[in-house]
């Protein structure tokens, strides 16, 4: 009796490969013919629905296109929300960002590797205890809020958390001075070298850094909360 081909395992693996090949190269094949520097507007226009803040570009932004898409681009500010001493939170000489391709199709964000040169990042609580740090999208106006807005949930603070992701940072050459106008206490912290990784976007962040504070070397190792509670938590 002549034995049976087995075709349907093959046949699975081919649909498997079909449904996630095809659409990885639809969409570098799109990135391969755009410009991303035509994108400024919309990827400004993204972080302020994100963040509630203004991002701008001042160089150029190039592509690498492959399975993880890669961002570079120079002189890049995220502004400060009104009441702080400078008009940019952050300030990157460079900036590098890895995507991952698959939640991207998707329509998440999620960044696998997120390196920043020479920033210039100012940490504040003004006067009133508000702390520049906590990012939240803006609210829609009064005259067109439904009608169940002015009732608070539990999970305020999830609704307007940021949605994205970030796996690894890495930070060369920079500065970050942290200032709280209420006991109008300055410290300024040259960083070296930082990498910082998390697991997921509650999970903990595990930190490590080499910088120069009050004239000292200082190593550092730790561990934090997640982004979805820093993010979201009051000054």
């Amino acid at each position: 009796m002549p034995r049976r081909r087995r075709t349907a395992p093959r046949l699975w693996l081919l649909l498997v490969l079909i449904v996630l090949v095809l659409p990885a190269a639809a969409a570098l094949a799109v990135w391969a013919f755009v410009d991303p520097n035509d994108l400024k507007p919309r990827i400004a226009e993204a972080v302020q629905n994100a963040t509630g803040r203004v991002l701008s570009i001042d160089g150029r932004i190039g592509l690498g296109v492959a399975l993880a898409p890669t961002l570079r681009a120079s002189g890049v500010h995220l502004s400060n929300p009104p009441g702080f001493s400078r008009p940019d939170m952050a300030s990157l000489g460079e900036v590098k960002v890895q995507l991952s391709l698959w939640p991207l199709l998707r329509g998440r964000l999620e960044i696998t590797q997120l390196e920043l040169s020479e920033p210039d990042i100012g940490l504040e609580i003004n006067k009133a205890g508000e702390a520049n740090w906590r990012f939240a999208r803006p609210l829609p106006p009064a005259s067109v809020a439904p009608s169940n807005a002015a009732r608070p949930t539990a999970n305020a603070n999830a609704d307007t958390a940021p949605r994205f992701a970030i796996a690894s940072i890495r930070v060369t050459g920079g500065k970050l001075t942290w200032r709280d106008d209420r006991s109008d206490r300055i410290e300024e912290i040259t960083i070296r070298q930082l990498q910082a990784t998390e697991a997921g976007w509650s999970a903990p962040i595990s930190a490590s850094a080499d910088m120069r504070l009050r004239g000292h070397d200082v190593a550092l190792n730790a561990e934090t909360d997640g982004l979805e509670r820093l993010l979201t938590r009051s000054g």
